[in-house]
């Protein structure tokens, strides 16, 4: 350590431990100061206050920082290529037991694994294998993040952001279809269409990287001034192969039929793919029904032809069966049974399963054991759930209907077999 006594202002010189420091001892600092910052250690505003001499001191000591900078820097790059020579030794004697995909990531393991959580840094291919992790089981992928150092949420989630899924027939999804299908066989490619419509809240936001207002109807070649509170999603399914992938979507109000006949130009965009749709499969809605009839689709005649080929028209059998239970609360049904060798047909009321509700609810051991009241006076989301529908219209609830008719109570004569 040295003073400067020709300066005006009384500076010492720290030089110790390699680093070069000015100390200002007629205003010593009144706290702590940060390291890196020599103005703050002398009480200084600004460098103009400086006398000439303590300017071209400053000076050289900020070069001197600046070269001490550098070498810190190319020491922790010599360290960072040890580190890559031993990962590359590593992953060099278990590459001929993995694939190229896991002996990438498991080299991005080995380079993240020192690091913190904010200083790991990946590649795309690293990304992108992530990420069809965390699409397969996200249960999963949260899981491997405790054992293994992957990336975060967050940061597939701004990979998928710079994908831009536009409404309408998206020409980029169905390059990218038609990329995949040349590694399918012609058996693979036999698949359905899916298309069904949802209900969304009306709500209008900003889209800062597409520079327009989302929230309006948009069928992706117009867009229109009204709001929008439904969304009707296209999907196609492989019937040989577990693979399903969501072609295209339109935002709208309810879609009527004339206009669903228009979106259905998705089913020739699908065949020019290369696809082979041979079904559509939507639920039993007022619109789907119209649009099916408009195309030439009968109840003798469950098909219509589109570019000389006949596309099987299929409702949704999850919904068939709610559809049954709907009807079913509201009208009676008359068959006749087989088993009872009779002639006269046979009534099925509601009422029944109600009695028999009310009456096995004293019971200890019940025979309606998975029915509550939400199955049997469904509200709100209970009257669209299927599960419930299934369970009230299952083989539990007949054979428990058959046991209390064959016991000949006479408060349940009227219960017939379903």
């Amino acid at each position: 350590m040295f003073a400067l006594e020709d300066i005006s202002c009384p500076l010492t010189l720290n030089a110790s431990d390699g680093e070069f420091r000015l100390i200002n001892h007629r205003n010593p600092p009144s706290k702590p100061r940060a390291s890196h910052s020599l103005l703050r250690e002398l009480n200084l505003a600004t460098v103009s206050q400086f006398t000439p001499r303590e300017k071209l001191l400053y000076d050289r000591i900020r070069k001197k920082e600046s070269a001490l900078c550098k070498l810190r820097r190319k020491c922790r790059e010599n360290l960072k290529f040890v580190s890559d020579v031993e990962v590359t030794a590593v992953t060099e004697d278990i590459s001929t037991s993995l694939n190229a995909e896991g002996v990438r990531l498991l080299k991005g393991i080995f380079m993240n694994s020192k690091r913190k959580p904010k200083g790991r840094r990946w590649n795309f291919e690293d990304k992108m294998l992530a990420l069809s992790l965390l699409k397969r089981s996200p249960k999963s992928y949260s899981f491997l993040q405790l054992l293994l150092p992957l990336p975060s949420r967050r940061t597939l989630q701004s990979v998928l952001s710079i994908v831009h899924f536009a409404a309408g027939i998206n020409a980029h999804v169905f390059s990218a279809l038609q990329h995949s299908l040349q590694k399918m066989s012609d058996r693979d490619r036999y698949s359905c269409l899916l298309f069904d419509e949802m209900s969304i809240r009306e709500n209008v936001r900003f889209n800062q990287k597409l520079d327009c207002i989302e929230g309006y109807e948009d069928c992706g070649i117009e867009r229109t001034c009204n709001f929008a509170n439904h969304a009707l999603v296209f999907m196609v399914r492989v019937l040989h192969r577990k693979w399903k992938q969501p072609v295209a979507y339109y935002i709208r109000g309810s879609t009527k039929a004339g206009l669903l006949m228009k979106f259905l130009e998705v089913l020739g965009a699908c065949q020019n793919a290369g696809l082979h749709v041979v079904a559509t499969v939507c639920d039993m809605g007022a619109n789907n029904v119209s649009a099916l009839q408009m195309l030439g689709a009968t109840r003798k005649k469950p098909f219509f032809e589109f570019q000389n080929q006949e596309i099987v028209t299929v409702y949704d059998p999850p919904h068939l069966l709610l559809c049954t239970r709907n009807l079913f609360r509201k009208y009676d049904v008359q068959f006749k049974s087989e088993l009872m060798h009779n002639q006269l047909p046979f009534t099925a009321k509601w009422e029944d399963i109600l009695n028999v509700y009310e009456w096995d609810k004293s019971n200890v051991v019940r025979l309606f054991y998975k029915l509550t009241d939400a199955h049997l006076a469904p509200v709100a989301q209970d009257a669209l759930k299927v599960s419930l529908a299934a369970q009230v219209m299952s083989h539990t609830v007949g054979a428990s209907l058959t046991s209390v008719a064959s016991q000949g109570k006479e408060s349940f004569s009227s219960f017939i077999v379903l």
